[in-house]
């Protein structure tokens, strides 16, 4: 079997489906870092990632995908395990262990089936599993999943930044309010110092 099943049929790539099931596009496209060094199954996953609106940005190999994820930001990152100059188990535990890491959705695509494999990837970072050869209708499916994945990651993050932004801002308040006390403080003190320094001059 090939990568695909029906690879022959681009526009039908499943057989089996005269009317695969329509997966409505997300309402805001993502910019997917497409790690395979297969260029039929590169072009493959990208007609769909395409079809569904998003930005798509091939790699071939390890070295290539890591050092284009440092250079730019990807929400949803979709990679074969066995690829030149490393492996994919590899490049997750490195987008896992960068800064925002956690929020990256991770999605492993290989011919490796085997549940050992498939748990070395969750245990590795993936958030999502997927053997070949691929159903395109079943990797719509997936990446409607993915992306309410990527959705809910992102609300999680700007909770989080809104609840730092929240803890700064009653901090600067804090300190703020400090510094008035102090003040008060001393306004009342020097008040004092000039009272008893008037009874004096009097007596």
């Amino acid at each position: 079997a090939g990568p695909w099943a029906g690879a022959d049929r681009p526009l039908n790539p499943n057989p089996r489906a005269a009317h695969p099931p329509v997966v409505p596009p997300p309402p805001t496209p993502l910019k997917v870092l497409l790690v395979e060094d297969n260029q039929m199954e590169r072009w493959l996953y990208s007609e769909v990632l395409r079809s569904r609106g998003h930005q798509v940005v091939p790699a071939a190999d390890a070295e290539a995908a890591w050092a284009t994820y440092e250079a730019d930001s990807f929400p949803l990152v979709i990679l074969d395990l066995v690829l030149p100059q490393g492996d994919g188990l590899d490049l997750c535990r490195r987008i896992r262990a960068r800064p925002g890491g956690d929020d990256v959705v991770i999605l492993v695509v290989t011919g490796k089936d085997d549940p050992n494999v498939m748990q070395e990837s969750l245990d590795s970072g993936a958030d999502d599993f997927l053997s070949k050869p691929v159903d395109a209708a079943v990797f719509n499916l997936r990446l409607a999943v993915l992306e309410r994945e990527v959705a809910s990651k992102q609300a999680r993050r700007q909770d989080r930044e809104r609840l730092l932004s929240q803890e700064a801002e009653v901090g600067s308040l804090l300190a703020n309010l400090d510094e008035v006390i102090f003040a008060v403080r001393s306004e009342e003190h020097t008040s004092e110092l000039q009272s008893r320094l008037h009874l004096v001059c009097r007596l």
